[in-house]
């Protein structure tokens, strides 16, 4: 009730602010007066936003539950990709990982060799200069993160040294 009073009143207050004459009459000595017919266009007003604030509160209702349904959707969606997500940027990973290390060792120069990565298993081919580099290459590969095994199916001869 409270709210509704003050909802009329402030309209009062913005007509007569606002000098306008809808809601306003001038008595014969010049004063203003509220029109006989005002104080029912404002409960009418009144009603209507009343109604406006139903409708919005329905929208915001529908609204929520959209963004919930959507919401779960995007969560249904994303664990449904995890698993394919985590096995080829794992070994996608893996696979710059073991590269890195090869490129980055003075010895094994790994330019010529190829790594693959199936599910954290680790494929080492090319070849390389001799059975040292065979093996350094296959310890680097093994102690990077991610890999579960290593196949070295490098070849001795004509490699990176």
């Amino acid at each position: 009730m409270k709210t509704r009073q003050s909802l009329v009143w402030g309209l009062l207050m913005v007509g007569a602010l606002a000098g306008c004459g809808r809601f306003f009459e001038e008595d014969e000595k010049g004063n203003k007066k509220l029109r006989q017919d005002a104080a029912q266009e404002l409960k009418q007003t009144g009603r209507e936003l009343k109604q406006a604030g139903r409708e919005l509160r329905e929208a915001g209702r529908e609204l929520q539950a959209a963004g919930k349904q959507a919401s779960e959707g995007a969560k249904k969606v994303g664990k449904a990709l995890e698993p394919v997500a985590k096995e080829l940027l794992g070994d996608a990973g893996i696979t710059a990982r073991v590269k890195a290390k090869l490129l980055a060792d003075p010895e094994v120069k790994g330019t010529a060799i190829d790594v693959d990565t199936v599910d954290g298993k680790v494929t080492l081919r090319g070849k390389v200069a001799n059975r040292e580099l065979k093996a350094e290459a296959e310890k680097l590969a093994r102690r990077t993160d991610g890999v579960i095994s290593v196949t070295n199916r490098l070849e001795i001869g004509g490699g990176s040294r």
